[in-house]
């Protein structure tokens, strides 16, 4: 929260904030962080909200606001829906002018638009290397698991391909979990019929052994289905109605070595189906070069 007796925010002013940030603890479901402006104890704008995973290099934030008419006793609050964690450095405020600046054109461009690539769906080989999880054929999964990566020895194709790997941070807070879920397909690409069959082709690799969260001289799996998104939700657990079979693979895998599989997926019967990459235990599979047909 801001010092009222350092920095005195005035009505109907526009300001500048910025701000250095780096997320250290992952967050729960549909979390985010945020930055509001308070008039006494009440929260009365969002001046900014933003997440980013404690996997992601630190980077700069900048939010512009302009304070309500009349407003009074005004402070600036840090924050954090659904738990999570990060860190906040070298913090700028700025009064911005008021008044005629400057005159321009619009040219057309779109901001603050999410990317869409159309040539993207059934048929196209998604290999990530466009480097926007919102652009690809398949994005993080539960709890924004999951991720890119670019490590040399890890990646399969390119430049990039998509890791399961997580912090151990994480793993502290799954409370022996064995299932972690780090690969959703993207409907905006990917729209799946219900009661229809889709072949998947893939690329893979061990980088660790998968092991038990709860038991760790165990071996887990990987595995992959069709589900519907209604599931996990409350009140609607999972049904054969809304789940499809699930196909286990690399539970005998020689690490650090490619391979291709090739999957069948029946969908269940709902038009709100999504595909699920997870593994059934604690380890880092790469994936790459998901191609997703009917069949």
């Amino acid at each position: 929260m801001s010092n009222k007796g350092k920095i005195k925010l005035k009505a109907n002013t526009a300001y500048k904030i910025s701000f250095d940030t780096k997320g250290y603890r992952v967050g729960g479901n549909g979390a985010y962080y945020f930055l509001k402006l308070r008039s006494g104890q009440e929260n009365i704008m969002t001046i900014g909200e933003w997440y980013d995973r404690p996997d992601a290099p630190a980077n700069n934030k900048i939010f512009t606001f302009t304070t309500p008419e009349n407003s009074k006793d005004l402070t600036i609050v840090f924050g954090i829906k659904n738990e999570g964690g990060y860190y906040v450095d070298n913090i700028s405020l700025i009064e911005l002018p008021n008044g005629h600046i400057v005159d321009g054109e619009d040219v057309g461009f779109d901001n603050n638009v999410r990317p869409f690539t159309p040539n993207k769906g059934l048929g196209y080989e998604e290999g990530f290397e466009d480097g926007v999880l919102a652009d690809s054929l398949f994005s993080f999964g539960f709890n924004r698991w999951g991720h890119f990566t670019n490590k040399p020895n890890e990646v399969i194709n390119g430049k990039l391909s998509f890791t399961s790997e997580l912090d151990e941070v994480t793993y502290q807070f799954q409370d022996k979990n064995n299932y972690y879920e780090f690969m959703y397909s993207n409907d905006k690409y990917l729209k799946l019929s219900g009661n229809s069959t889709y072949r998947l082709t893939l690329k893979y690799k061990l980088m660790t052994e998968i092991r038990l969260h709860s038991d760790p001289s165990l071996k887990g799996y990987a595995y992959i289905f069709a589900r519907s998104k209604a599931t996990h939700v409350d009140g609607n657990p999972d049904n054969p109605l809304l789940v499809g079979t699930e196909i286990h693979f690399a539970s005998a895998s020689t690490l650090e070595t490619v391979y291709t599989e090739t999957f069948e997926l029946m969908t269940p019967s709902c038009d709100d189906t999504m595909i699920i990459i997870g593994l059934y235990g604690i380890g880092t599979m790469i994936v790459d070069d998901i191609l997703v047909e009917k069949v």
